[in-house]
């Protein structure tokens, strides 16, 4: 019996240590698979974060290029109401000339119109006192 028992008890301790040894690579397991899923919630939080950034600096750079065009396109509305206005100024300053002209080539006929028909009053008539005549 004491054979028995001895048997029993080494056969206890051989399945003690198995278990011992099992509960241990169960731990280191455990420990493995925590850390690797530790790692990948890690892995997965920068990338969304790069991610996030990313689109955030893209969505900036969308505005900023959107107000930059905004502003070449106010500033070619501005160069266009510039140049129209120009034309107009020039179309009036050739017309404020050619009106000029025209009044200054009316008026010189106008004076010398006048000026042959006092003559041929006053010689027509020249017993008429100066007064009269004028």
């Amino acid at each position: 019996m004491a054979l028995k028992k001895r048997k029993s008890f080494e056969l206890l301790k051989i399945e003690k240590d198995y278990e011992i040894a099992k509960n241990t690579a169960q731990r280191r397991t455990l420990y493995v698979l925590a850390i690797g899923l530790f790692v990948v919630l890690l892995s997965i939080y920068f990338i969304i974060q790069f991610y996030d950034q990313r689109i955030s600096t893209t969505k900036i750079i969308t505005e900023q290029k959107e107000e930059i065009n905004h502003q070449k396109i106010r500033e070619l509305e501005d160069n266009i109401k510039m140049s129209s206005m120009r034309y107009v100024i020039e179309g009036q300053e050739i017309e404020r000339e050619r009106i000029a002209k025209d009044l200054h080539d009316s008026l010189g006929g106008l004076l010398s119109t006048i000026k042959l028909q006092f003559d041929q009053v006053s010689s027509k008539k020249s017993r008429l006192t100066r007064n009269e005549r004028i």
